[in-house]
């Protein structure tokens, strides 16, 4: 029977670890100038680093051999590296400063100053305002990076449908850093698992 949890928990993992991928891996292929934030690659890492903690874990349930505290180590460091991952790239930093939002394509020359300070917080990906285009345009993790040319110009505006491309890419920022959030909560169930099921068994290896 905990055998059977264990496997479920881990599976759920494997899950969330490709979804953190997958997404990381997918905002940072649409990153058009420069290179993609730190906060995307590094989420890239957390959920490939999940995978392979994940895959341990179930191998620790079949083979004995692997020892708890192995497969314990690795759990933290999981769990570890999807917090800070999904803090980074949560709301956390300083709302931008009041400033009165251009119309139509203009907003694209005004953002270098001012946004790339913040990772997502005070973005909406529903705000069809002004100020929402405004928001995600100027927010690193989502306008594809900038340049500046005789004025700052982000990857984005590129689009012909910008407006869409920054809500859908909005979503997906906000997904990531959801998945990595609640993989590191079943992480840290899976560790307490672990040491409960060995506890109960009197051995060192997950059973």
């Amino acid at each position: 029977m905990s055998s059977i949890i264990g496997l479920g928990l881990r599976g759920f993992l494997v899950l969330c670890g490709a979804v953190v991928l997958g997404l990381s891996v997918t905002l940072a292929k649409k990153q058009l100038l420069g290179s993609p934030p730190s906060e995307t690659s590094f989420s890239a890492f957390s959920g490939a680093f999940g995978i392979i903690a994940s895959a341990l874990g179930i191998a620790a349930i079949f083979f004995d051999s692997i020892p708890v505290l192995v497969a314990a180590a690795v759990d933290v460091l999981a769990a570890i590296f999807y917090l800070a991952a999904g803090v980074v790239s949560a709301p956390h930093a300083e709302r931008l400063n009041s400033t009165p939002f251009p119309e139509s394509h203009t907003l694209i020359r005004d953002p270098f100053k001012q946004a790339m300070a913040v990772a997502l917080k005070g973005v909406s990906c529903t705000d069809g305002s002004d100020k929402g285009d405004f928001l995600r345009y100027s927010n690193k993790l989502i306008n594809g990076g900038c340049v500046d040319l005789k004025g700052p110009v982000c990857g984005v505006g590129s689009e012909s449908d910008w407006k869409g491309a920054l809500k859908s890419r909005c979503t997906q920022v906000q997904a990531d850093f959801a998945f990595e959030f609640i993989a590191c909560a079943f992480g840290l169930g899976a560790l307490a698992f672990l040491f409960l099921s060995s506890k109960r068994s009197g051995r060192t290896s997950y059973v």
